[in-house]
């Protein structure tokens, strides 16, 4: 069985029935709908790279990588902070 992976820098341009069609019923936080409200939040300079993992012509896995710039200041304790 060949897998084909297709890349898509925006949520947008995957299908959402497609991507949501993997899903149980609570995998809220992994639904299309959801990924598109984080990525179009663009907090932290954020980079987003979905793929789609296709087998014999049907999805068979999904994935969304994320680039975030966290300022280490935000991370720090009060008294670390400059």
């Amino acid at each position: 069985m060949a897998v084909c992976v297709t890349q898509h820098d925006d949520i947008a341009e995957a299908d959402p029935e497609e991507w949501d069609s993997l899903l149980q019923p609570d995998d809220i936080q992994a639904t299309h709908r959801f990924v598109r409200l984080c990525q179009d939040a663009e907090i932290g300079n954020s980079v987003y790279r979905h793929l789609l993992f296709h087998a014999d012509g049907r999805l068979v896995a999904t994935a969304t990588l994320c680039r975030l710039v966290v300022d280490l200041e935000v991370l720090a304790s009060p008294a670390l902070r400059l």
